[in-house]
């Protein structure tokens, strides 16, 4: 079955809630959302697949990103090396796709938080 980005976006929000809710990763609704995810991430390709998930946030730089893993690990956009720190979210991500976080939030101005699932 082929789904559309808007598709797979509401599905993968769905999945990201449910680990927020404390769902382990091996649940089974949780593993079919992630099988879902993962065959369309192969399908258009993972610079793609980032670019439709992260949509405006991927401009953002990693110094003002929290990445978030089902695991619990959090990878804090201050505590990267100097080099990483500048870089577009968009940019670390993709160099980094093999260890794929679920959510991205992004500290903007003003105490704004953006969250996006992936």
């Amino acid at each position: 079955m082929t789904f559309s980005c808007q598709q797979v976006r509401k599905l993968v929000i769905s999945r990201g809630t449910m680990l927020d809710a404390g769902y382990p990763d091996d649940d089974p609704a949780v593993r079919s959302l992630t099988e879902v995810r993962d065959e369309y991430r192969i399908q258009v390709g993972l610079a793609t697949y980032l670019s439709e998930m992260l949509g405006d946030m991927e401009r953002c730089v990693m110094q003002m990103c929290h990445l978030v893993w089902p695991d619990g690990r959090r990878v804090l956009g201050q505590g990267l090396p100097k080099s990483q720190r500048r870089q577009r979210c968009y940019t670390w991500l993709v160099w980094n796709g093999a260890d794929m976080p679920y959510k991205v939030e992004a500290y903007l101005g003003g105490g704004h938080v953006a969250v996006r699932y992936l």
